[in-house]
């Protein structure tokens, strides 16, 4: 029990040693380009303004756009809005055709949520890069005496909690469909891992409790198979599992511990942590099998996670978290090069970063005073903000997923 307990710590990063400064490049902090946008007052019903008010936070948010005035605008947003619907247009300036048409459709009971198709749609279509404002980020919090995990709208609105298991609940992690969740429970006894197959009706399933640990769960790009930690046969090493059934398939075999899987874009990778050579560090093995290849050297680097797309060469597609000085900072790495670049540099514990699937956004938990809360930072101008200041109802938020 005492050894399985320290495998577990291990793996979700707790780590209280001093380590020495981890040797990086400092991310060069430019000015993103950005398009002048004005969202006009909206015709309609009583949500109408609602639905415009979101529709501008969202675009200001994307980091794309900067909101001005109509008269300064290079791109004015007219929309008007029944019954749930939003039929928006775009404009450059001075023009009569519109240059995006759009017609967005919800329930009515979540305004929201057409506010947030519409900004995807301009910012796929004007600023020709993936939008983020219908995504989610998952979490663990603590606020109700044990950690549990939540999840929310992408600016923090909408908060949700998905477990109820009274007990220890850590690293959730989305597929690609944006409603599937894994994540690694005690609610056994034992840590074990679980999936939510939506998280609108959250309903678990076990699907890694063998002897021993079962944490770390990843799942690949195509959905089909799940990245896991298991020491059912000796030291917790990295097995992938075919989530239509079948047993797992060992890819590492030593005699020290693996943790904190990622995949790559493509799935042909699997980047994951280990202490072999003595501190943790990122490795990364094919996925099919074969030689574990080291890619981080000097430090503690810990809890890795791949960008799904890739903004700019300028920006690293990795990000993990190292000891830096006396505090865990956020890093990124670019995997094609190996070039490391330090991207929060501040006197609070930076930790769990997640990319967002625009590969430009990263939510992180930020730690001061043994306070957790969950913040944003824009890799390509290392901008931060806060997440929600509203969520620190919910206690400690560590642990953060970004919805690819």
């Amino acid at each position: 029990m005492k050894y399985r307990m320290w495998s577990f710590l291990f793996l979700c990063g707790a780590a209280s040693v001093a380590m020495a400064a981890t040797p990086a490049v400092r991310i060069v902090k430019g000015q993103s380009p950005k398009i002048n946008i004005a969202v006009e007052s909206f015709g309609g019903d009583a949500n109408a303004q609602q639905i415009a008010a979101v529709l501008a936070s969202d675009l200001v948010r994307s980091d794309w756009f900067n909101y001005v005035a109509a008269a300064n605008a290079e791109v004015i947003v007219r929309g008007s809005v029944s019954g749930g619907t939003l039929n928006g247009a775009v404009f450059s300036r001075g023009g009569a055709t519109p240059v995006l048409q759009k017609v967005c459709s919800g329930d009515g009971s979540s305004p929201r949520s057409v506010a947030h198709q519409m900004a995807d749609e301009i910012v796929r279509n004007i600023a020709g890069k993936p939008g983020i404002a219908q995504t989610k980020i998952a979490c663990v919090a603590n606020g109700t005496g044990s950690k549990e995990i939540y999840v929310m709208d992408y600016d923090g609105a909408n908060v949700k909690r998905l477990t109820n298991d009274h007990t220890l609940t850590v690293r959730p992690r989305f597929g690609p469909n944006r409603r599937t969740l894994v994540y690694t429970s005690y609610r056994s006894g034992w840590p074990d891992v679980y999936i939510m197959s939506d998280i609108a009706a959250p309903a678990p399933r076990r699907v890694a409790y063998f002897p021993g640990l079962n944490t770390g769960g990843a799942i690949s790009p195509n959905g089909r198979q799940l990245a896991v930690i298991l020491s059912k046969d000796g030291n917790p090493d990295l097995y992938v599992m075919d989530l239509a059934g079948g047993g797992p398939v060992r890819l590492t075999r030593t005699r020290q511990a693996e943790s904190s899987p990622c995949w790559s874009p493509d799935g042909s990778q699997i980047c994951f942590v280990s202490d072999r050579a003595g501190q943790p560090q990122l490795y990364m093995i094919p996925a099919s099998g074969g030689e574990a290849r080291r890619v981080t050297f000097g430090g503690y680097k810990t809890e890795p996670d791949w960008a799904t797309w890739s903004v700019s060469l300028e920006v690293p597609d990795i990000c993990f978290s190292a000891r830096a000085g006396k505090q865990f900072q956020v890093f990124g790495m670019k995997s094609r090069t190996g070039e490391e670049m330090l991207l929060t540099q501040d006197a609070a514990d930076n930790e769990d970063p997640c990319w967002a699937p625009d590969g430009r956004h990263i939510v992180y938990a930020r730690t001061v005073n043994h306070r957790s809360s969950l913040y944003i930072l824009d890799a390509f101008t290392g901008r931060t903000i806060e997440l929600n200041p509203n969520l620190r109802v919910l206690g400690d938020c560590t642990a953060p997923a970004w919805s690819r």
